[in-house]
């Protein structure tokens, strides 16, 4: 069926499709409401991911890593009655919040002394009142537990926390927690207003990062959507054509999130991307169609159904080569082992091919029956864009040389991008996560919490062995002289505080039981005196060091795991295994492996689009060329946010994916009304100043729309969301800048020069 027979098929039955994809539309929206954003971090991993194994090991053998912290602060020491006596309450009744498993702080913080051959083990604060006694108590216990110093009560003595472990059976659990615990501090700041009470904590980077999408999603992202629709009316001069355009996007993109409903209810904030890409493509089908009748209708003097006819017949293979590819591009997110990624790839799959589909429909059949008025003029108005035609062309080797010169500076600037991700900063200074975040770094020298684990192989094997417990102290030893560890806390500190309190508090004796049987002595007083966990598995077969890091980044993190493997297997390690786990530790090989996937995943999709353009153009030649400007616009990109910024995150890597649509869509256009006028016998330098002719105007509408439209996204106090905006506005600008020079130099100097 060719395509004149489409036409007159859709103008007979494209009234009749319009209302009935209309109509689906409207069926499918009670199915958004069930749609929810998840606040568990663990989604973003596979089933058979090995860290997220680890963890939860971990997990079941010692407490959740789940948690919500409230970090107390003053402007004048807490070590006195009323700084000491809110951090009890607090303690104490933080135990009454819906999913709290346990909680710790420095007044329940169990320490450990004798008296003579009497070993006591007990709270440092019992009960209230809190005495004056209590608090020299308490200095004397800082000062002599090297555990307990620097761990729940800051140097400065002006920041404490409460940590409580929290226990999440289902997905409201942290929205319920955190809600729960805002109204319980209400009264606390109303009785201590010299003191303030900020939240921190796994529960409360879920619940901020949830928020600042939600925020987003509400303020900024209508803007930019307002901004594209100004934007259509007035480079397309048509209020017209803006709103069948406007129809287009918000269907394809309601559509899209229906037919995933089908399918999940559960959102990450990765989904965020997914509108942003869908609209670019949605928007430049549209675009093209338009300016194509624009150009038929003013400056080849056709009738509106003749440019109608026209305007569908040089844009439906385009239009389509362009929505196959890019959905076959996206698809390859599913090489990454994330499952919100996963996901990522088919909604656009989705989105984009729905776009295609309504883009092919509604606006032909609008042009035809609800067309815009458009003046005929007897002067070109492209005349600008065929002069930049022939300039390039006119001046191919130096735009050759120089793009070539250009490409690889940036790809040598890609080669120095650093890959990490800093989750510490993903909040902008407005939000009190981020400000709490900066008062724990400022006042502890520290950010980040790892588990090193050590298991012995043997079942009937214990870790309280001597053997063990000097591995134990050597590894700790170890850890502690890492220049990014500012604290540790393990069982061997336990057991050497033990020894130092029963030898008559001598710091000589700080150092490990001499005999096996003194340290089952001393496993056997503590296991009978304390509630407490002693970083030791109930079998005696597992326990953990716990060390604090300063603020650092997901590479650091790595390269410091992998530091701690290397030297334990240079070491007699006595039949023990060691492995590492935590939330930031996961949280960087998420970073690590979903940025590596994501960047291999688009090129090779790149890669994989250029060579079905060989069969589509059934040219090798053109299939070949259309590679570097495919590809180029992303060197280009990343290159220059590497001379200028250093470093791309997650986030930035999902920008080529975003941008792929739109790199593809400019190159497939321009070399599809190339080939077009190449076919019909016009020479290499006609064929190229008939794609500038055709293409041009639509390729500068899209760009300028969508980069005004995607800037908005600047002013996120997100930073993920912030920099997404500015790299992707980039990309859009180094799109047009190689299509319009950098692509017609290529085609000169390496197409046939017909005549």
């Amino acid at each position: 069926m060719n395509l004149p027979t489409l036409f007159k098929l859709n103008l007979r039955y494209g009234g009749i499709l319009s209302l009935a994809i209309l109509i689906l539309a409207l069926l499918g929206l009670p199915n958004l409401t069930r749609f929810y954003i998840s606040n568990d971090f663990k989604v973003y991993f596979g089933n058979d991911n090995p860290q997220l194994k680890t963890l939860r090991q971990f997990e079941q053998t010692f407490n959740s890593q789940d948690n919500l912290v409230i970090v107390v602060h003053s402007s004048e020491s807490l070590l006195s009655q009323q700084g000491l006596t809110a951090i009890y309450e607090l303690t104490e009744q933080i135990r009454q919040l819906p999913h709290i498993q346990d909680s710790l702080s420095l007044t329940h913080y169990e320490y450990t002394q004798a008296s003579e051959d009497e070993l006591k083990i007990a709270p440092l604060i019992g009960e209230l009142p809190v005495t004056a006694q209590n608090v020299r108590f308490t200095q004397h216990a800082l000062q002599d537990d090297h555990q307990l110093y620097a761990t729940w009560l800051s140097p400065s003595e002006t920041t404490a926390f409460v940590h409580a472990t929290v226990n999440i059976k289902e997905r409201e659990t942290p929205k319920q927690l955190y809600q729960a615990a805002l109204n319980w501090l209400k009264p606390f700041q109303q009785k201590y207003p010299d003191l303030s009470f900020q939240l921190a904590g796994s529960i409360m980077s879920n619940i901020t990062l949830e928020q600042a999408v939600t925020q987003d999603l509400i303020t900024l992202i209508p803007i930019s959507y307002l901004i594209i629709v100004i934007g259509l009316m007035v480079l397309l001069r048509s209020i017209r054509a803006a709103i069948v355009t406007l129809v287009v996007i918000t269907l394809s993109m309601l559509m899209t999130f229906e037919v995933y409903s089908l399918f999940k209810w559960e959102l990450t904030p990765v989904a965020g991307f997914v509108p942003s890409v869908i609209l670019t493509l949605a928007v430049a089908d549209c675009v093209h169609i338009y300016t194509s009748y624009q150009h038929a209708l003013r400056e080849l003097h056709k009738s509106p159904e003749q440019a109608s006819l026209y305007s569908f017949k040089i844009n439906a293979l385009p239009i389509t080569l362009t929505s196959f590819t890019t959905a076959v591009g996206v698809l390859f997110l599913n090489l990454s082992d994330s499952p919100p990624y996963q996901d990522l790839g088919n909604m656009i799959a989705i989105g984009v091919l729905i776009a295609w589909l309504l883009s092919l429909i509604m606006v032909p059949f609008a042009l035809t029956h609800w067309p815009p008025h458009y003046p005929q003029q007897t002067k070109a108005s492209n005349d600008n864009v065929i002069r930049l035609a022939r300039f390039v062309t006119g001046h191919t080797k130096i735009f050759l040389v120089s793009g070539i010169i250009l490409i690889t500076l940036c790809l040598f600037s890609v080669s120095q991008l650093k890959i990490t991700e800093s989750w510490s900063d993903y909040f902008s200074k407005s939000f009190a996560l981020r400000q709490t975040i900066d008062l724990i770094n400022s006042e502890f020298d520290r950010l980040h919490r790892l588990e090193v684990i050590l298991t012995t192989n043997k079942t009937d094997d214990s870790i309280n062995q001597l053997k063990h417990l000097q591995t134990l102290d050597a590894l700790e030893e170890f850890l502690a002289n890492q220049p990014e560890v500012t604290k540790t806390q393990s069982y061997v500190g336990l057991l050497k505080q033990m020894n130092k309190n029963m030898h008559a508090n001598q710091q000589t004796f700080y150092q490990l039981p001499t005999t096996q049987a003194l340290a089952a002595q001393y496993l056997l007083l503590y296991e009978l005196s304390s509630n407490q966990s002693l970083m030791l598995s109930q079998d005696h077969r597992v326990s953990h060091i716990t060390i604090n890091l300063k603020k650092t980044d997901s590479q650091k993190i790595i390269e410091f795991e992998q530091r701690v493997k290397h030297w334990f297997s240079q070491q007699e390690n006595q039949g023990l295994a060691l492995d590492l786990t935590g939330f930031d530790l996961i949280f960087a090989y998420l970073a690590e492996h979903n940025i590596h996937s994501m960047l291999s995943g688009s090129i090779t999709a790149l890669f994989v689009i250029s060579v079905l353009m060989i069969f589509i153009f059934r040219s090798i030649k053109l299939g070949l060329i259309a590679f570097i400007p495919n590809l180029a616009p992303a060197i280009m990109a990343y290159g220059i946010w590497s001379a200028t910024i250093g470093n791309i995150d997650l986030a930035l890597t999902v920008v080529i994916c975003m941008g792929m649509g739109i790199v593809v869509d400019d190159t497939i256009h321009f070399i599809s009304k190339y080939h077009r006028a190449s076919k019909s016998g016009r020479s290499t330098q006609e064929s190229i100043e008939y794609a500038f002719s055709i293409v041009g105007k639509a390729l500068l509408t899209t760009t300028v729309i969508l980069t005004a439209g995607f800037s908005i996204l600047i002013f996120s106090p997100l930073t993920p969301t912030h920099h997404t905006g500015s790299l992707l506005s980039l990309l859009l600008v180094c799109a047009l800048i190689i299509d319009f020079i950098i692509l017609p130099a290529l085609l000169m100097i390496f197409a046939n020069q017909k005549k």
